[in-house]
């Protein structure tokens, strides 16, 4: 069944994780995001029917929810503490010729280095970054080269059917590589947007070119058809959202949809679903609120999701599949309850019905 997941945070400012399955707009299932992590927890990719989550550094894991299957991942230990950089951009994908299950993502550290404390302690603002990459059969993280030139931020949309993670980039044109590759492909703008790809079989990076629009546009990338799509957006001069989808076809850009009307009191595109379920973030007073547009029948609604604007994201996946495997993996109501147990058994009675209660079923929303 055609799944979308997006992290907001409910009235209580707490996350929350919801999981749309828009046939025929009918239902939403709903999930206590707090049951898997008290600290801040995002959402990092998905594959097939797993969806990958990491916090604080050293703290990520990949669920199935259609099995209630979670596998925690082993930290990394490339940094010295303290370890509370950033994650910039992540992904989740499946070499289908090895069997092996992949996380691969860019870790910031920022630190503050001294310099005299004769001249009282002043000191620079420095970072360390490297791109890290896990793999389920090795069971470890590894670094491996990262992409020269390419900034990028976010959570990486995985095309099974390639095999690849995509995501918007800008790039650095001083860079020799960046520069090469805007000659050969006759880029005159610099300072566009690009797609960065990166192939789990190869372990390798590629620069792709965005379709050409007239106007200058924000771009969002989703899966489209075994392939990768991008959503381009701006806002007309009556504030109005414009969106034109394409999809690439091979090597070079295809229209997906250019009918898509002006949509009112709409800030920004979250997501496209199975070519016809586009989710947006709406206007809704102080806040952002989710909403689905059906492409095919024109109309629109309003979900009961509400975030901080430009707080909520989303991604879509297949909430019925068991596929790819997710090896070594633990029942989420068994490592949720020992952990409690490992903390005191004070809290385990009220944890235990927490569980149960998860585990029976997810609050059914109409839509």
């Amino acid at each position: 069944m055609a799944g979308f997941a997006v992290v907001s945070k409910d009235e209580r400012n707490k996350y929350r994780l919801s999981v749309m399955c828009p046939v025929e707009l009918s239902v939403s299932e709903n999930l206590n995001f707090n049951s898997f992590k008290k600290h801040d927890t995002v959402l990092g990719g998905s594959c097939g029917g797993l969806l990958y989550f990491h916090g604080n550094y050293g703290h990520s894991f990949i669920c199935n929810l259609k099995t209630n299957q979670m596998k925690v991942l082993t930290p990394p230990n490339f940094l010295p503490p303290p370890n509370d950089g950033i994650v910039t951009y992540s992904g989740l994908g499946y070499d289908a010729k090895s069997g092996d299950l992949k996380v691969i993502r860019r870790y910031v550290q920022h630190y503050i280095r001294k310099i005299d404390e004769t001249d009282g302690g002043t000191g620079y603002h420095g970072c360390k970054s490297h791109t890290e990459l896990y793999s389920s059969k090795d069971n470890e993280w590894k670094k491996i080269k990262h992409a020269v030139g390419c900034v990028a931020a976010g959570v990486g949309v995985s095309v099974e059917e390639t095999g690849s993670c995509y995501w918007v980039v800008v790039v650095d044109p001083s860079e020799q590589k960046i520069k090469e590759y805007l000659e050969r492909h006759s880029i005159t703008d610099p300072w566009a947007p690009h797609v960065l790809s990166f192939d789990f079989a190869t372990d390798s990076f590629e620069l792709i070119p965005l379709p050409a629009t007239t106007i200058r546009a924000y771009f969002l990338l989703c899966k489209v058809r075994g392939s990768i799509g991008a959503l381009a957006y701006w806002k007309s001069c009556s504030s109005e959202l414009c969106i034109k989808a394409f999809v690439l076809e091979g090597t070079s850009w295809g229209v997906l949809c250019d009918d898509i009307p002006p949509l009112a009191d709409v800030e920004r595109p979250l997501g496209l679903k199975d070519d016809r379920w586009l989710f947006v973030e709406a206007k809704a007073s102080d806040s952002g609120q989710l909403m689905v547009y059906d492409l095919s029948q024109k109309e629109s609604k309003k979900l009961n999701i509400y975030d901080y604007p430009g707080r909520m994201h989303g991604i879509s996946y297949d909430a019925e599949s068991t596929d790819p495997p997710l090896p070594c993996s633990t029942p989420i109501s068994d490592y949720y309850l020992s952990k409690v147990r490992r903390s005191g058994k004070g809290k385990e009675k009220s944890m235990e019905g927490k569980v149960k209660k998860m585990s029976r079923g997810m609050k059914v929303l109409n839509i």
